[in-house]
C-alpha cells in the first residue's frame, strides 16, 4: 500500500461508518452494525506502507459491542458492489489483506479476510 491506497481505505471505511452499514465476517462468525472505525496510526505518513491496526466495533444483534482488530494491513480491495459508485451501493464485498510472520517464507505470505458490508 502506499500514501493513497491507505487514504482511500480509510475513507471508503469511514463512508461505510457514515451509512450505518452491517457487517458479516464469516471466517469469525461476526454479524453485526458498524458503530465505529479506528487506526493506528491515525495520522498516514508519506512514508507508510501499512496499517498497523484496524479497529470494528461492532454492536450485535444481542446489544453485545464485539471490538475486532486487525494488525498490519498491507492492501485492500473491493470485490463486488452492486451500485455505480460506493454512495449508491447497497451490498459491498471488501477483501482485506494482513501480513503474517508466519507466512513469510510462502508465496503469498499474506492472509486474505473478506468481509460482507450490506446495508
Amino acid at each position: 500500500m502506499n500514501y493513497r491506497e491507505i487514504e482511500e481505505f480509510k475513507s471508503t471505511l469511514m463512508q461505510i461508518l457514515k451509512k450505518g452499514c452491517r457487517v458479516k465476517i464469516d471466517t469469525y462468525g461476526i454479524d453485526g452494525k458498524i458503530i465505529g472505525v479506528g487506526f493506528k496510526p491515525y495520522w498516514t505518513n508519506p512514508a507508510d506502507s501499512k496499517i498497523d491496526k484496524v479497529e470494528f466495533d461492532i454492536l450485535c444483534d444481542n446489544g453485545k459491542i464485539m471490538p475486532f482488530y486487525l494488525q498490519n494491513v498491507i492492501g485492500s480491495h473491493i470485490k463486488a458492489q452492486d451500485g455505480k459508485d460506493l454512495g449508491r451501493s447497497r451490498n459491498l464485498c471488501l477483501e482485506i489483506y494482513t501480513y503474517s510472520l508466519s507466512r513469510a517464507s510462502d508465496s503469498e505470505p499474506y492472509d486474505k479476510l473478506s468481509l460482507l458490508i450490506y446495508k
